[in-house]
């Protein structure tokens, strides 16, 4: 998987059964109950980019995590004040990968 999302801190679970992976140029809009507004950690592959937005279909505010060629990156999210606001806030995503 390309772009894995969490919701619970340090890339692990709480609730869910498993994480919500997506692959490589794939994208969600969450309807469920359980998977809207609920994630709270990110890991993204070397060299992909995951897009989030809080609103459904790919609306509302967006942040860009870009991950580096040689390493992947993991983020929670409220550990980071440009990040907290996406904290149990996210309802789109998509995953990119460079070639």
């Amino acid at each position: 998987m390309s772009c894995i999302l969490y919701d619970d801190s340090d890339c692990v679970l709480d609730h869910w059964t498993l994480p919500i992976e997506l692959r490589r140029n794939e994208r969600r809009s969450f309807t469920r109950y359980g998977e809207r507004n609920e994630v709270e950690s990110v890991s993204i592959k070397a060299g992909c980019r995951l897009t989030v937005w809080t609103e459904m279909n790919y609306r509302g505010s967006q942040y860009v995590f870009n991950a580096p060629y040689t390493q992947d990156r993991h983020e929670t999210l409220k550990r980071d004040v440009q990040l907290a606001f996406l904290e149990d806030n996210i309802e789109s995503v998509e995953c990119t990968c460079r070639p």
